[in-house]
């Protein structure tokens, strides 16, 4: 009995899974104001050697990366765009590259901070220590580790 429902459990979350990596979202940063910093990675495809680097720079650093409220947008001209790895809309993407990017550079990476304004612009790799430097010296970020002990 116990096998039963545990495999009914498995089964209901692989559906719901799949319905959420193939229903993309419509992606508005607007609703993440206040709440989330936003780095948004512009590239050609996921294939970009500085796309790469940066993604995993960014994944290596996942507590820090949480404390300070961050989430990445990925944004591609080419294959699925998304946020922390959930499908966006080809419209969502189109009105981030509209607003956001210089096709001119093949990467940029750009840091929102939660007021919605841009932090930091880059067409090279952005280091942690630089990503969150910048972050820690924000008046709000400031606030928040007096406040939270963040």
């Amino acid at each position: 009995m116990k096998s039963s429902a545990l495999i009914v459990i498995l089964l209901l979350s692989a559906i719901e899974m799949s319905s959420s990596t193939t229903d993309p979202i419509d992606l508005n940063l607007s609703e993440y104001r206040w709440e989330n910093r936003v780095i948004l990675l512009f590239a050609t495809d996921s294939a970009d050697e500085h796309y790469h680097r940066q993604a995993e720079l960014l994944k290596s650093e996942t507590a820090g990366m949480a404390d300070r409220d961050l989430m990445v947008v990925s944004v591609f001209t080419e294959g699925e765009s998304h946020l922390d790895g959930r499908r966006i809309t080809d419209r969502s993407a189109d009105r981030l590259r509209n607003r956001y990017w210089d096709e001119s550079d093949t990467f940029t990476f750009i840091l929102l901070g939660k007021d919605g304004g841009v932090k930091i612009r880059a067409v090279e790799i952005v280091e942690i220590d630089q990503l969150f430097g910048r972050i820690d010296s924000m008046p709000m970020r400031q606030r928040e580790i007096r406040n939270n002990g963040k």
